[in-house]
């Protein structure tokens, strides 16, 4: 028997009718605002499980022999052309991997070309060649500062490396697609962090002779 059942209590009114007592009319009115509270939104403690997030995996499907049969070609041509094909051997091998690279089984797509990596390499060339004019020029000058010309050279390079990846991780992302979405690389915030990130893993690789490359290309 509910609440309001034990509590209603009946008086006979002057007109010889019945009517509920007031302690039952006022039991009956407190049930009825408490219905038009709205429950109280409790947030789940640690210990209790949570709904696990659905995962998406990245597939490849790619056989050893295709690869071999498109790598074998472009090494001859690579071969006959002096280097000079070699950008696009290095265009063709990101292509096949990237598009053999599937994602919520939809495939990426691969929008660079060798004539891209070629333009780039032309210019590393140049600057190459004006490294070694600057040189001609200061030993003919001043050959006693030489040396400290080379390290001063040498050290600058070595500090260029983390923005030469970056441009490249950059350059590889806008060159991306998979199902009509494009990518972008954005420059990290801090850059004198990723620097330092850079040369710390690449040092381990040096230290390690190679043998830690793998894990510092996943952790970077």
């Amino acid at each position: 028997m509910s609440t309001v059942d034990q509590n209603q209590k009946y008086s006979n009114d002057p007109q010889g009718g019945s009517s509920i007592s007031e302690s039952s009319a006022a039991s009956i009115g407190y049930q009825s605002h408490l219905s038009t509270i709205p429950p109280l939104k409790t947030e789940p403690r640690p210990d209790q499980d949570q709904p696990k997030a659905k995962a998406y995996k990245f597939s490849f499907k790619g056989e050893g022999i295709d690869l071999l049969g498109r790598y074998l070609i472009d090494a001859v041509l690579t071969i006959f052309t002096f280097g000079i094909y070699s950008f696009w051997m290095r265009n063709n091998l990101r292509k096949f991997f990237y598009e053999h690279t599937t994602f919520t089984k939809q495939k990426f797509r691969w929008h660079g070309t060798g004539a891209e990596l070629f333009k780039a390499g032309l210019k590393i060339f140049l600057g190459f060649i004006g490294v070694i004019i600057v040189f001609a020029i200061v030993g003919s000058i001043a050959p006693k500062i030489l040396p400290l010309f080379q390290l001063i050279l040498f050290f600058g390079f070595i500090l260029l490396m983390p923005y030469i990846a970056i441009g490249s991780y950059r350059y590889q992302a806008s060159r991306l697609t998979i199902g009509g979405i494009k990518f972008r690389h954005k420059k990290p915030s801090d850059m004198q962090a990723f620097s330092i990130s850079y040369f710390k893993y690449f040092l381990m690789s040096l230290i390690s002779f190679g043998y830690f490359t793998p894990q510092a290309t996943d952790l970077m």
